[in-house]
């Protein structure tokens, strides 16, 4: 495969990422704490691994007076969108490279 063939799959990997990531942000975020998603997400953020990765979760309570949760929306953005943008741009900046290395090469 050409230069030009792997920076534009990778670019088309790279929308697919930001698709992915930002559509599961969007779906737990809007479903409701009962669905699987959000168990899912509720236990894999209690783990010791996401507790590791991600930090304790603050114990402050919100504006509200409620307690935080890991379904609040700085918290899900932090548990989905921050890895989508970092592995997203880092694929989009590898397709900008090679796209533009195959084109200062011909």
């Amino acid at each position: 495969m050409s230069e030009w063939a792997v920076g534009w799959l990778l670019l088309g990997v790279a929308a697919l990422v930001f698709a992915a990531g930002f559509g599961l942000r969007w779906y737990v975020g809007r479903a409701p704490e009962t669905d699987r998603a959000a168990r899912l997400t509720l236990a894999l953020r209690a783990s010791a691994p996401g507790r590791f990765v991600y930090g304790p979760l603050d114990d402050r309570p919100r504006g509200d007076g409620r307690p935080r949760t890991a379904l609040d929306g700085d918290e899900l953005d932090q548990f989905f969108v921050m890895p989508t943008i970092i592995i997203g741009a880092g694929l989009c900046l590898v397709a900008v490279f090679l796209l533009f290395l195959d084109l200062v090469n011909r």
